[in-house]
Formats: structure tokens, sequence, C-alpha cells
């Protein structure tokens, strides 16, 4: 793939993320980043590609990519990292693949839509940790919330005899 094609491609991702982002009910002030999200994680996917890594090594570190600026645009913008996870995800999901495994799965050929199968959901689940350990690592360093003061104890109850 030569570099000018994946331009376009990142563009092209962009602006169907933004899309997506729509039907999820994001708001217009967010659209813009949730499109560069999805950018992003194309960007990234077509980059490790290129250079020669494997699908689940680019939908990984892709989905990571897409979560460490979506929790940085939560910090930034006041907004749930959710908000930009969820769209920016919609590039990186095998859905031509998934397609195809069915076919293969109805038709005649059901070792090849198994073997199709297989490698379906371990993309699936690479997009899945990639998320999983970005979002744990932000949780973990940055906390869940504001902090809460711990509730103060109630008085106990009346025993009766006391």
């Amino acid at each position: 793939m030569r570099w000018d094609v994946l331009l376009i491609q990142t563009l092209a991702a962009g602006v169907a993320t933004a899309g997506a982002a729509i039907l999820f009910g994001v708001s217009r002030r967010e659209l813009p980043w949730a499109g560069l999200a999805g950018a992003l994680g194309w960007w990234i996917w077509g980059v490790i590609l290129q250079a020669g890594g494997r699908p689940v090594t680019a939908g990984f570190v892709g989905a990571a990519g897409v979560t460490v600026l979506a929790e940085w645009l939560a910090r930034r913008r006041h907004q749930p990292a959710t908000l930009y996870i969820v769209p920016g995800l919609i590039p990186l999901v095998p859905g031509a693949d998934a397609y195809r495994t069915m076919m293969a799965l109805l038709g005649d050929n059901l070792s090849q839509g198994l073997a199709r199968a297989v490698n379906l959901f371990v993309l699936a689940g690479a997009l899945a940790a990639g998320v999983m350990a970005v979002s744990t690592f932000f949780r973990s360093w940055h906390g869940y919330g504001p902090e809460r003061r711990p509730a103060t104890p109630r008085d106990p109850p009346n025993q009766p005899g006391t």
C-alpha cells in the first residue's frame, strides 16, 4: 500500500467515524474529535500492516491508540471516554471478514469458515484487549473520578437492653 492511499483511507475513516458518531448521538461539538479517534486508529492499523505486521498486532495497537486519544480527550474536554472509543473503533471492526466467515460457514466450506471464525475472534479479542489495557492503565493512574470523602459511620442501632 502506498502512503498517499493510506492518507486518503485515513481521511475517509475519520469521516466515516464522524458519521457513525452521529448515529450514536454524539454532540456536534464532539464529532470532529470522534472522527479524529477513528482516523488515528485506521492510520496506526495501516502503518503496522505496511511495515509487515500482522492484523492482530495492528488491531491491538490501533485500538490502544484510539483509547489513549479517547482517555486524553475525555480529561481535556470533560466528556466520557466511551464517547470517543466506541465510534473510534468502528473502522477497525472486521466487518468484511465477518461476512466472509458467515458465507463460508453457510456454504459448503465448513473448514474454511471455522478457520476464518477463529481468526475473526482473535482479532476481535485483540481490539478488546487494546481498549482494556489502556483503560485499565488510565484508571489506575488517574483514578475513577472525583475523590470522595469516606462515608461517616452511622450511629449503631439501638440494642435492646442497653
